[in-house]
């Protein structure tokens, strides 16, 4: 039987890198496998949504989406009761997206400690 892919979708500056880090090193290696896309602002939304379609678990550090449709899809499919699978620090994405229940948003800290 094969097992569900956890992906691990980061930032490509040196906080989201270490955040993916810490993230995999975490999941190692009950939730593997683990397959880890670095990616920017711009591609984002595409990545989230092909890992949604997959079927994958996702898991979203150091940055967020950029389109609402893709915000308003992760709402749809959102289970109360599931973990949070956004960690970010930015005061955008906390003012836009820190009240979902699956995101954790932590102003205080860097990506990497969230």
């Amino acid at each position: 039987m094969e097992k569900t892919v956890t992906h691990i979708i980061s930032h490509t500056d040196l906080d989201g890198v270490t955040a993916a880090a810490v993230a995999w090193t975490a999941a190692w290696p009950e939730a593997a496998p683990v397959k880890i896309t670095l990616t920017g602002y711009g591609e984002v939304d595409n990545v989230l949504l092909e890992s949604l379609q997959a079927g994958q678990k996702h898991l979203v550090l150091d940055l967020f989406c950029q389109r609402q449709q893709t915000v308003d899809e992760l709402d749809s499919r959102a289970v109360p009761g599931d973990p949070p699978f956004l960690f970010d620090h930015h005061e955008t994405t906390f003012h836009r997206y820190g009240n979902r229940p699956w995101a954790i948003v932590d102003i205080s800290r860097c990506a990497a400690a969230v």
